[in-house]
């Protein structure tokens, strides 16, 4: 079994114990990478400088008995051969470490997927505010939740209420590391104006609000050869679809720059989703399936006396 297994470090960082001598505190340098067991992204070990030294040999590419070969040819005394797939296995537990079957290589990028619509792109908003009430809005993205002092003290000048609030926004009650937008005893986002108007947009501009409002209603869904794009859960659709510009793209319906930095599976994100899930994939027969059914919707919304109960 030695030979089959092939260790893998992941990006950690390490520092000494100043109480410990010979002893290191152990945590995951990349978030990213964290495996689903490891519930907590700075959960950290505490390994002796042994064992932190073996670990530092798991490069992916040997495997545990080649290591333990090639420690012994440089004069490292072990055990047992048996130990580096004992120490291997633990580590793998507490999410510090691969294992495989064959030595790791990177992965080859998939290649880009088209952004497609079946009919065209028509949208624009009625400034109905109704989706800025009644649900949650977040998780909310680190840089809105940095531009917030300013957009208070900018908007608390003009509004007293927003200038009374003590706090803008409050955890997620599914996600209590992550914030949302605070509603108000009616369930409305503090930011929504006596006008059904965003306050942060109409003084700051769109740029100004956070990520997930942003996008809105644009909703973009993976299936296995495509990335299909289209318009959601505004409640206004079967308005705004008669009345919007034809053939709009997501940038124009959001006013997003195409170049900005934000990968296809962070755009269109609703309010109801979470912003660091990738979009659902959709197999081949669901997709026909829901094409099938989007042509009929489609149908409907262009009949002449489409409203929103039919």
């Amino acid at each position: 079994m030695l030979d089959t297994i092939f260790p893998l470090l992941r990006p950690i960082d390490a520092s000494p114990l100043p109480d410990r001598p010979g002893e290191f505190k152990v945590t995951l340098g990349d978030a990213e990478d964290t495996p689903p067991w490891v519930t907590t992204h700075n959960r950290a070990l505490v390994l002796g400088g042994s064992a932190l030294k073996l670990a530092h040999e798991f490069d992916g590419q040997r495997s545990c008995a080649a290591i333990a070969a090639q420690l012994k040819a440089a004069g490292i005394g072990l055990p047992s051969d048996d130990v580096v797939l004992a120490v291997a296995q633990s580590l793998e537990r507490a999410g510090l470490v691969r294992l495989g079957r064959s030595p790791w290589s990177e992965a080859a990028p998939e290649p880009p997927k088209e952004l497609i619509s079946v009919n065209p792109l028509r949208h624009r908003c009625l400034g109905c505010g109704r989706g800025c009430q009644g649900h949650m809005i977040g998780p909310l993205e680190q840089p809105f939740l940095d531009r917030l002092p300013e957009i208070m003290e900018t908007l608390g000048a003009i509004y007293p209420d927003v200038a009374a609030l003590d706090e803008a926004t409050v955890p997620m009650e599914t996600k209590p590391d992550a914030r949302r937008l605070r509603l108000n005893e009616d369930k409305i986002c503090v930011f929504l104006g006596e006008d059904r108007l965003c306050r942060i947009h109409k003084q700051m501009g769109s740029q100004a609000k956070p990520l997930i409002c942003r996008t809105f209603p644009v909703q973009i869904v993976e299936t296995e050869g495509e990335l299909r794009v289209g318009v959601t859960r505004c409640f206004e659709a079967h308005h705004s679809y008669n009345d919007g510009s034809p053939e709009q793209t997501p940038s124009e319906i959001t006013g997003l720059d195409p170049s900005e930095p934000m990968a296809l599976d962070k755009r269109g994100l609703n309010p109801a989703d979470r912003l660091h899930l990738k979009p659902p994939v959709i197999s081949g027969t669901v997709a026909a399936r829901h094409a099938a059914l989007e042509q009929r919707l489609m149908t409907l919304l262009e009949h002449p006396d489409a409203t929103a109960e039919l």
